[in-house]
């Protein structure tokens, strides 16, 4: 392959570098606004970045209704937990004055 002279103009741009560029020992193709136009089609447009952001924001407003949600549901349950902590320590507490209850009196109570 030839050496290819480095240039920044395109009219400096030697013939023997569009070898380069052939592909499966093609020649060298005639570049149209349809060529472009096929190019360009997958990039970005303001319009589908202003879409994305739309919907980032929705996602993000979505995003946090549900955080707010489950930190209701999870203070809901701690505050039940407490409750049923409490109940719990209440009943243990009521059980053991009724085994001592029954000492007293002489009755033999099962739980």
């Amino acid at each position: 392959m030839p050496k290819i002279p480095w240039s920044t103009r395109l009219d400096e741009f030697p013939f023997c570098a569009y070898d380069a560029f052939t592909i499966n020992n093609a020649t060298s193709m005639e570049l149209t606004k349809e060529h472009f136009d096929q190019a360009l089609k997958g990039l970005a447009t303001q319009q589908s970045v202003d879409e994305l952001a739309g919907r980032l924001t929705e996602v993000e407003k979505t995003l946090s209704a549900h955080t707010a949600a489950l930190d209701q549901l999870l203070h809901k349950k701690k505050i039940k937990d407490d409750e049923r902590t409490v109940s719990v320590e209440r009943f243990d507490r009521l059980e053991h004055w009724a085994q001592q209850v029954g000492q007293k009196l002489g009755i033999k109570l099962e739980v």
